[in-house]
């Protein structure tokens, strides 16, 4: 038996999503910032805001800008509050550095969390760890000078042998906090992400996975991409911005809605 599928795309058909002009909100701003010059998140930002313009993103008067700034956080990120922390650092730092204003800014930043909330990589032991338990996740913050949006990426649970080498790793070097503005535990040190301890886990040959396929692209074998897994979370991020958010629907729209 054959089953045929429809093919699963990020970029929505227009047949599949309103078009109206909710959509064009956009355009007000001059400048978009990104807090990275990483490559897979600056296309994950640029890919996700061309879904919006009915034609290409260079027809119109917007300048899409990009720098490293700084998260305020570990390179290593534990925690849902501390990931969130990191994105919005980021994204005030871009907007802030914008050349031209009215500015929406880009904080992106992934980090490990547990779902039963234990993020202390020092409480592991080799019990807990058997199953990982830890999962892989993308935070994103939209910031538009007055307010934060945020959105999330799907999250995917690292395999037991990554997660003990780089909790092992992180151990070693003394890290008892992941908050850099703790300096009554700060440590000065070697710091290893989840990308190194991949690499050093022979996991991958790539010693900068994070700005290729990402972990989430080997352990799906490029079902799922970090591009994607990034768009996901900048997606629904922009659904704060969106005037649909505060209830401002457009009578086409709703239209259209009924018609549903």
């Amino acid at each position: 038996m054959v089953v045929a599928l429809a093919a699963d795309s990020s970029m929505p058909a227009s047949g599949n999503h309103f078009t109206s002009p909710a959509d064009d909100f956009l355009t007000q701003y001059a400048t978009f910032a990104i807090g990275t010059k990483n490559p897979a998140k600056v296309n994950a930002v640029k890919e996700s805001i061309a879904q919006y313009y009915p034609n290409d993103i260079s027809a119109f008067d917007t300048k899409i800008e990009y720098s490293s700034v700084k998260s305020g956080v570990s390179e290593q990120p534990m925690g849902l509050p501390v990931i969130t922390l990191g994105a919005k650092n980021r994204a005030k730092a871009a907007w802030d550095a914008a050349s031209k204003k009215p500015c929406l800014a880009f904080g992106i930043e992934s980090g490990l969390i547990r779902l039963d909330g234990g993020d202390d990589p020092n409480s592991c032991t080799s019990q807990n760890l058997s199953s990982s338990g830890w999962f892989d996740l993308c935070v994103v913050s939209c910031y538009d000078g007055q307010q934060h949006f945020l959105g999330t990426s799907c999250g995917f649970e690292l395999p037991p042998n990554i997660m003990r080498f780089l909790v092992e790793s992180l151990k070693k070097q003394g890290l008892t906090s992941f908050e850099e503005d703790d300096k009554d535990k700060k440590r000065v040190t070697e710091v290893v992400d989840l990308s190194q301890a991949c690499y050093r886990a022979r996991i991958t040959n790539k010693s900068n996975l994070g700005e290729n396929e990402g972990l989430v692209g080997i352990l799906t074998e490029g079902r799922l991409t970090r591009l994607s897994y990034t768009k996901q979370a900048v997606t629904t991020a922009l659904i704060g911005v969106r005037p649909t958010f505060k209830g401002s629907f457009s009578q086409e729209a709703r239209e259209k809605a009924d018609e549903n």
